[in-house]
């Protein structure tokens, strides 16, 4: 799944639909095993999390690849300040 630049983000709810859309599409309407395997990248750690507590979604889902998610290690206060506050000077 992949996003155009916009102003408005998916809703949680939309996120999690059109998910389920995708897979409806290319692995049929029948699909009801739990052997798919996500990848989120940064950002999309997040929407995995929508994923994995949707109960539709859940108990279709065999393993998930996390490629640097910004959601790991946001519990340490530093890593939070720096997510949070920190600004980087464009070059």
């Amino acid at each position: 799944i992949s996003y155009a630049l916009c102003f408005d983000a998916l809703s949680e709810a939309d996120t999690i639909q059109g998910v389920d859309e995708a897979i409806h599409t290319h692995l049929g309407s029948s699909f009801t095993a739990n052997n798919l395997t996500l990848c989120g990248h940064s950002f999309g750690s997040c929407q995995l999390t929508w994923i994995l507590k949707a109960p539709k979604m859940k108990n279709r889902i065999g393993s998930l690849v996390l490629i640097d998610p910004v959601t790991i290690l946001l519990s340490e206060p530093d890593v939070v300040v720096n997510f949070l506050y920190t600004r980087r000077k464009i070059q």
